[in-house]
């Protein structure tokens, strides 16, 4: 079963909204926008997955420069993609694609995607849906590089309201990457010290 997912971007601090809680902003797929990254290098997190898989692909037919970063990847793809295996929740390993790599974009695209409602789902979600998020939101925010734009997938599943509570361990883990996402933007805005 596919999740349905909301995506999510966290652009610049021009784009910070002063005055208003909510920190991201919904990203179109406008052809302008594609011709914009005609020769970016962008990083994709989860490059193999129902969502990283075709957005690598029409990154790669749009020009772009890509490191595609997945646990399993193809033996073959375009030339101008580069697949590269490895775990988000390894810090050290998303730490040397942001150094190695340097990208301008980055699509965090990972996910455990185990919606059930079993506390034995715990472990491998804090791992592959709160830990990959955060790995990958550290390695963006201490780039020696400036990443231009930054994209994470949620999900429908996280908690919104006055009092959100998430209903499985999978919307716990998206919904706190979210939150995580939000004080790095703060940080990255310099609205307060790190």
């Amino acid at each position: 079963m596919q999740e349905q997912s909301r995506s999510s971007a966290i652009t610049d601090c021009a784009d910070f909204p002063a005055s208003n809680t909510n920190h991201t902003k919904s990203v179109g797929h406008r052809s302008h926008e594609m011709a914009a990254i005609t020769g970016k290098r962008i990083l994709v997190v989860g490059a193999s997955g129902f969502l990283g898989r075709p957005l690598t692909a029409r990154l790669a037919a749009a020009g772009a420069k890509i490191c595609a970063v997945c646990r399993n990847p193809p033996k073959a793809g375009a030339a101008n993609v580069f697949w590269s295996r490895g775990d988000a929740s390894d810090a050290n390993y998303i730490q040397e694609m942001f150094s190695s790599f340097r990208p301008a974009i980055v699509f965090h695209l990972t996910s455990d995607s185990q919606g059930g409602r079993a506390l034995s789902l715990i472990p491998g979600s804090l791992q592959n849906d709160l830990m990959s998020a955060v790995n990958v939101l550290q390695g963006a925010a201490s780039a020696d590089t400036k990443v231009e734009r930054f994209v994470m997938a949620a999900t429908f599943e996280e908690p919104d309201g006055a009092e959100p509570t998430p209903v499985s361990p999978y919307a716990a883990a998206k919904w706190a990457a979210t939150g995580y996402a939000r004080m790095f933007l703060v940080w990255m805005c310099g609205l307060y010290d790190r």
